[in-house]
């Protein structure tokens, strides 16, 4: 299959919603009583039990062993999830993190959650996918029956010296998703805006959030 497809060279901004402390993590430490001369250090020992402090530090965590399984990956090697347009992002976060949200609207667990949508600089070798889902549904199959096909096309590619995957989201029709597997494919991470994930009248809504 993959000889079939197309390749192209391509330079774009992805996206990404990620989890991060609201403020600069030096800020945090600093106001906790943490010294001047310690914080560099502090920042260390947290990145060291995977606390992703910032942007670059949400790229970089999807380069750390244990790698993670999913859609493109059998954990035996990295994928950084991004996206072209910010709805896909929201779509897939909306879907990873579908049992929270249901706790979040059912009042188990009724607290808003926050993620900063990270930009970066993607530029490398891609193989296109869109257009493929008819011939090949298991690339946007709504469930995990369609991962081995996508795991084993996406190790393929990394041993023909493919960097990423341009392929349409299985969560919002229209989206362009990229699974990254080439770490200095990317450059120039950084948070854009803020969301706010919230419950009401049974539904989970989100809003972005002013800047500070």
């Amino acid at each position: 299959m993959i000889e079939q497809l197309t390749r192209e060279h391509r330079a774009d901004a992805v996206l990404k919603l990620a989890a991060l402390p609201r403020e600069r993590v030096e800020a945090i430490l600093l106001r906790r009583g943490i010294a001047d001369d310690i914080v560099a250090e502090v920042k260390e020992v947290l990145a060291e039990v995977d606390c992703v402090l910032d942007a670059e530090e949400a790229v970089a965590y999807s380069f750390r062993e244990p790698y993670r399984i999913g859609r493109f990956s059998d954990g035996q090697f990295p994928v950084f999830y991004s996206a072209l347009e910010e709805e896909t992002c929201i779509a897939e976060i909306s879907y990873r993190y579908a049992r929270q949200f249901e706790e979040q609207r059912s009042g188990a667990f009724p607290y808003d959650r926050y993620y900063h949508l990270i930009t970066c600089n993607f530029a490398g070798m891609t193989l296109v996918l869109v257009g493929e889902e008819e011939r090949h549904p298991a690339l946007v199959s709504p469930t995990e029956a369609g991962y081995p096909f996508c795991q084993q096309l996406a190790k393929a590619a990394r041993e023909e010296g493919i960097d990423a995957l341009y392929t349409r989201s299985a969560r919002e029709p229209n989206g362009t998703c990229t699974p990254i597997f080439t770490q200095s494919t990317l450059s120039n991470a950084k948070t854009e805006s803020r969301f706010r994930f919230y419950a009401k009248d049974g539904a989970t809504l989100h809003e972005r959030l002013p800047q500070p």
